[in-house]
């Protein structure tokens, strides 16, 4: 019964971790795509 208890709550330990990750790795990469996309549209304009 324990180990029951145990094993369910390190499961959703781990599930709320991965969809931790998963919200923080797509908020990194827009943020990192927010700061390239000025980069890119001055480039644009040199080749112009």
């Amino acid at each position: 019964m324990l180990e029951n208890i145990i094993f369910g709550l390190m499961v959703v330990a781990a599930l709320g971790a991965a969809v931790f990750t998963c919200i923080y790795e797509t908020g990194g990469f827009k943020r990192s795509s927010d700061k390239e996309q000025p980069e890119k549209q001055s480039g644009n304009q040199k080749s112009e």
